[in-house]
């Protein structure tokens, strides 16, 4: 019982802790405004708003869409790496930010001018490549300031927190995203109207969060403790890998992320093909399934805020792991029954908003912040690189019809519906067993042991 006061204060000493709240509200206004963008380029993409009648092959062009949101990502981590460590980290949010808001101005003028049918498809993917370009830099930043904002013991509330905003954002942005594409639609005739005001209001959703962060003063002592001066990009990017290859608790939590986000991407790119091209869904029923998506890891972050303070680190990844594993060998038998689909999406994603909020509060406790902005640029990358693998891989498997071939095959063991998520399950599986041998000791006595360490030197 005292754990879970201790627990439920942390929450409050954030939520009362004037920068956080700061930083906490810009952040869920910017992610309902990315749902909104996102549900309106896949509109585009998909070729219509209604159900059913989905342009052929619109399945790989949304999932082409989230790989290019991606590979900033890749080209971009040394960069944001930089300047997060040699810049105060609060200003490099705020440029980053405007940035995107003027891309997505441009966006939505570009398709008013153009309508929903004229306008190329080059023009969606670039305008996400330029959005996620900023992204590259901002993500690794907010990461790299929260412990700026915030105290070390009330770190794994902080994150929770964090990771509610992307997970509860989606729940909302995207209901609202197609609610509002939906409701313009059906009002107007004109396809082009519901895509052109989410991007307007994406826009605002950008701006806002700049303001916010305008007001954030917490963060000023973070420079201090970081060489300004310092060294060349290659030279700083350099020491963060040396840094991760010489500590051991860090160098196996990037393996064990490589192998979480390859199953994200997988899913991702599998759930596409099976909610767009074999349902049929249209822009609503895509977005109830995102939305739950969202819903499950907002609860799963919260819950493990709430419940795993106590509870080692290692445990709560290995049973989120299993418990993937087992729903997705499951989804034969969950996809026959439309209700515990969603409740199967639900709990797979509640999984999944637990394993991020532990491994970031790992890395935040143990990484020094001289060199965080680079860890953090890093582990982005590692997570990126990961979720296109992912993505590839299911994109890869179904141009050579794999999963039709083995439920052929083996029609006792794989569906051809569910063939993708019963071979993800394999993944998961590994996961869990990579888990379990990382260590016979609890991950959590060898961060105090690492930082015992550090202290002695």
């Amino acid at each position: 019982m005292s754990g879970a006061g201790k627990e439920q204060n942390s929450y409050i000493a954030c939520l009362t802790n004037r920068d956080f709240l700061l930083f906490y509200s810009g952040q869920y206004i910017s992610f309902i405004g990315d749902r909104l963008a996102q549900l309106a380029f896949i509109a585009v993409l998909m070729g219509t708003i209604a159900a059913g009648e989905a342009a052929t092959g619109a399945s790989s062009k949304v999932t082409l869409l989230m790989l290019v949101s991606m590979t900033p990502y890749l080209f971009m981590f040394p960069i944001s790496g930089f300047l997060i460590d040699r810049f105060r980290r609060r200003n490099v949010m705020i440029v980053c930010t405007c940035l995107q808001g003027i891309i997505t101005i441009g966006a939505a003028e570009i398709l008013r001018a153009q309508g929903f049918q004229g306008v190329s498809h080059a023009v969606i993917y670039i305008s996400i490549l330029l959005i996620y370009t900023n992204s590259a830099v901002f993500n690794p930043a907010k990461y790299a300031l929260i412990p700026e904002i915030v105290e070390t013991k009330h770190l794994l509330a902080a994150n929770a927190l964090n990771t509610s905003t992307a997970t509860i954002s989606t729940l909302i942005g995207t209901f609202l995203g197609g609610m509002l594409i939906e409701s313009l639609y059906q009002r107007t005739g004109s396809e082009t109207s519901g895509i052109v005001w989410s991007l307007y209001l994406d826009t605002l959703t950008f701006f806002i969060p700049g303001l916010l962060l305008l007001f954030v003063k917490g963060d000023r002592k973070g420079p201090k403790e970081r060489d300004i001066a310092g060294p060349s990009v290659w030279a700083q990017l350099a020491e963060g890998f040396h840094y991760i290859w010489t500590h051991w608790v860090v160098l196996r939590l990037m393996g064990l992320v490589g192998i979480i986000w390859f199953i994200a991407g997988f899913f991702n790119a599998a759930l596409n093909q099976l909610t767009i091209d074999q349902m049929g869904a249209g822009i609503q029923t895509y977005s109830i399934v995102y939305g739950t998506i969202g819903l499950g890891m907002f609860s799963g972050a919260i819950l493990t805020g709430l419940t795993c303070r106590r509870i080692r680190p290692r445990k709560v990844l290995a049973w989120a792991l299993l418990t993937t594993a087992i729903l997705l060998l499951a989804t034969r038998i969950t996809l026959q029954i439309q209700g515990v689909r969603l409740v199967a999406l639900f709990v797979t994603a509640g999984a999944a908003g637990g394993v991020i909020v532990t491994l970031d509060t790992l890395y935040q406790r143990i990484i020094p912040n001289g060199v965080r902005g680079r860890i953090f640029s890093i582990n982005f990358l590692v997570s990126t690189s990961s979720l296109i693998a992912g993505m590839g891989a299911q994109l890869l498997i179904d141009t050579q019809q794999v999963g039709r071939r083995l439920s052929e095959a083996l029609p006792a063991v794989f569906a051809e519906e569910s063939v993708y998520f019963e071979l993800l399950s394999l993944v998961a599986f590994a996961g869990f067993f990579t888990v379990l041998a990382l260590s016979r000791a609890p991950i959590s006595h060898r961060l105090k042991r690492q930082s015992s360490e550090k202290a002695s030197h």
